[in-house]
């Protein structure tokens, strides 16, 4: 069997944001919440395989211009968050997607440039009660540090949330 191969069918900025170089640092980098990329099977398909948002793509502390690790994968009416750095959820308002139907998170690992932003998050979505459940997905030491920032620190109360919080320990 031939693995189908794999085409960009287009990338796009929103209209406000566009490649940027700081005075200090002549290398181009690209805002936050800025780049889609659409991925089909080929040239000629209309079937989307998924879209790829850049939210941040920074290293370990934003700059002016990036955000904290944060991607968001669309895929028909599902879509995952992969990595929450600081300012995500802020980075999910400014490119247009909302919360809604935001119901997977897949933390690469437990550095608090990548998990950060989910205290902000889940206190938004407790308020705004637009999601009924959400799966953390991480390693085993990542999830301690995520039940301690929202358990411990008490940004969500164990079993008073109005949003269902299940943490899933992959390998």
């Amino acid at each position: 069997m031939v693995s189908p191969k794999l085409h960009i069918a287009h990338s796009r900025w929103s209209e406000e944001n566009h490649f940027k170089s700081s005075n200090d640092d002549p290398t181009p980098c690209l805002l936050p919440s800025t780049f889609y990329s659409t991925l089909q099977y080929d040239s000629n398909s209309e079937e989307t395989l998924f879209e790829f948002v850049f939210l941040g793509t920074s290293a370990s502390a934003p700059s002016i211009h990036r955000g904290l690790s944060a991607h968001l994968v669309k895929h028909n009416e599902h879509r995952f968050l992969v990595d929450c750095g600081e300012g995500t959820q802020r980075q999910i308002l400014k490119s247009g997607l909302g919360f809604k139907r935001l119901n997977h998170i897949l933390l690469t690992h437990g550095h608090l440039d990548h998990i950060l932003g989910l205290a902000g998050l889940f206190s938004t979505l407790t308020r705004w009660e637009t999601l009924e459940d959400v799966e953390i997905l991480a390693g085993a030491w990542t999830l301690e540090r995520v039940d301690a920032l929202l358990y411990g620190v008490r940004v969500i109360g164990k079993g008073e949330s109005p949003v269902k919080v299940t943490l899933r320990a992959i390998d």
